[in-house]
């Protein structure tokens, strides 16, 4: 099975670029199973670097089929990371990690609501 990506690709001038799905999918195989190996015991990733380094791992792990990785890891936000509804955040944030919050919040109510996660994503989170 291939996908034609138009003028997408890095091809001459109007020629047709074919990206194999198998190579796509096995690369996104393969992303999520190095990802899966990080995940500590507790559901965490990478929590020595905060927030910012995990935000879009839930859906990433949703996508790939690793919905109990994603659940686990959202578990340790809610419990570690997540003051009120839809906020989450950590005491000791830089000023930029403050301003962009939202982005962050945003990607972590994806992940919760595509992992049938509704204890995260819920009217009160929005």
């Amino acid at each position: 099975m291939t996908l034609d990506v138009g003028d997408a690709g890095e091809g001459r001038e109007g020629e047709n670029t074919m990206v194999e799905i198998q190579t796509l999918v096995a690369s996104a195989r393969r992303g999520a199973a190095w990802l899966v190996s990080q995940q500590s015991e507790d559901g965490s990733l990478w929590k020595h670097k905060g927030l910012d380094s995990c935000f879009k791992a839930p859906w990433a792990l949703v996508a790939t089929g690793h919905v109990a990785e994603a659940s686990r890891l959202l578990s340790w936000v809610k419990e570690n990371a997540m003051p009120r509804p839809g906020d989450f955040y950590t005491t000791n944030e830089t000023q930029a990690e403050k301003e962009w919050r939202f982005y962050r919040n945003c990607y972590f109510l994806i992940g919760a609501q595509k992992s049938g996660r509704f204890d995260i994503v819920n009217a009160a989170a929005v």
